[in-house]
């Protein structure tokens, strides 16, 4: 399918590609959720690591329940989901990228290799960074116990706060590739960036506050980062940013 041909389908023609998009989605995630669903227990015990490296690092006691007879079993889909997503990146990004290259044009679709290895590796990246960040935020939230009121949050609760975190910093990871796109369409330069900086750090803020929980100190530990990637790629566009020009086509037609 070409661009031309993009542009000529119809409403429903694009809800039924949307459909397939969904679809395979779906049965990509699903394909690698099963198996990594035997991987959980292994892969509880790294996301466990930050929890123990906080406690060794404050000296403090923390430790984990299962507060229902299912949490067991849930906290292994949840784990297996989270990995599932991980393990699939790659594919799903090459998904979305074959949606929306129909829409470009054949020089701009050239780009969609290069494109599909910096997703992969910047979302892989962010998640790396949120499982290594998780020990701070951990031992934060640990000064809280007491003696009196100690420490023993639910297993289910604590997966469920490390895998939205590090999804949250895979997603948000790829801000530098998206402005690199963008920038080389020349739909968006340096000088814009540059110019609607503060309105990005209130952009950044309202994201961090609806991909993480409901606490400031999780908020900032996402748009800290976030900014600074959002400085970084300022300056990536500075690099590649090409305006956009007028087809000949058009050209020839206004003269």
């Amino acid at each position: 399918m070409t661009a031309g041909n993009s542009a000529e389908m119809s409403f429903l023609d694009h809800l039924a590609e949307l459909r397939k998009l969904v679809v395979q989605v779906v049965v990509v995630t699903l394909v690698a959720m099963s198996a990594c669903f035997f991987l959980a227990p292994i892969l509880q015990t790294l996301l466990l690591e930050p929890l123990h490296r906080a406690i060794a690092i404050s000296g403090g006691e923390g430790g984990l329940a299962l507060l229902a007879p299912t949490e067991g079993f849930i906290v292994q889909l949840r784990i297996a989901f989270f990995a599932g997503v991980v393990l699939a990146s790659p594919v799903l990004f090459l998904l979305c990228w074959r949606f929306f290259a129909p829409a470009l044009k054949p020089g701009e679709r050239s780009r969609g290799f290069p494109l599909l290895i910096s997703a992969s590796f910047f979302f892989m990246l962010g998640v790396a960074f949120g499982w290594y960040v998780m020990g701070y935020a951990v031992g934060f939230f640990l000064q809280y116990g007491s003696t009196d009121i100690p420490n023993a949050w639910s297993l289910d609760r604590y997966i469920r706060f490390v895998t939205q975190l590090c999804l949250a910093f895979g997603v948000v990871f790829q801000l530098p590739v998206v402005i690199h796109l963008l920038a080389r369409l020349g739909i968006v330069g340096p000088a814009t960036l540059a110019k609607y900086r503060r309105h990005a750090i209130v952009a950044i803020l309202i994201l961090a506050a609806a991909l993480t929980p409901p606490d400031p100190f999780s908020q900032l530990l996402l748009a800290a980062p976030v900014y600074l990637l959002f400085e970084f790629s300022i300056l990536l566009a500075r690099l590649v940013y090409k305006p956009r020009r007028p087809d000949a086509h058009d050209a020839s037609a206004v003269s």
